[in-house]
């Protein structure tokens, strides 16, 4: 199995920017955040400023996420774990949950 690396630039220019641009919509979408992506200050301070917005968010957090932002996104979010024996439903509960913040 190879190691896999982040590719720092392509996260600051797209990944930061797609969260920049996601602030001026009704729902923020961060797939994922894993410990690779906090390598990167700008894509920190990108997240930061999401989480400071009133957006709404949904967030893929990698278990392994060990940043203080991670940490406050453990603290400020409803959190599912998705299983094996959850996959299947956990969509459509989380779906109604976001049309419900819509609302």
């Amino acid at each position: 199995m190879g190691s896999y690396h982040v590719n720092l630039e392509d996260l600051n220019n797209i990944g930061v920017a797609s969260i920049k641009n996601a602030m001026k919509s009704d729902l923020i979408v961060i797939d994922e955040i894993a410990p690779m992506e906090f390598k990167s200050p700008e894509f920190i301070l990108a997240v930061e400023d999401a989480l400071g917005s009133d957006t709404n968010m949904l967030v893929v957090l990698h278990q392994k996420s060990s940043h203080p932002v991670a940490e406050r996104i453990r603290k400020e979010f409803e959190i599912f774990t998705v299983t094996k024996e959850n996959r299947e439903i956990i969509v459509s509960t989380i779906a109604e949950k976001i049309t419900t913040a819509l609302q």
